[in-house]
């Protein structure tokens, strides 16, 4: 038997959340899925700018560079 997936009812296309009357289209499941997962990649997003921002987001920039960079600055980055 094949194992099948169970989508929320609530993301479902078939779906209404809004009538078309409001915006001039429908807000359903489909509409809210894409929503969903647009505002989640935005997030991902920001959250790796603030990673590379930071300053261990610069150690790792060196690191990419040169091995030499992140002694100069003196943190340590290998723990052998």
């Amino acid at each position: 038997m094949a194992a099948a997936f169970n989508i929320a009812e609530l993301l479902r296309p078939g779906t209404i959340l809004i009538p078309k009357d409001w915006f001039g289209f429908a807000i359903n499941g489909r509409t809210l899925t894409i929503t969903i997962i647009f505002v989640a990649c935005a997030a991902m997003i920001l959250c790796l700018l603030r990673v590379v921002n930071s300053p261990f987001g610069r150690v790792l920039q060196a690191v990419a560079k040169t091995a030499f960079a992140p002694r100069r600055w003196a943190n340590r980055t290998c723990f052998i």
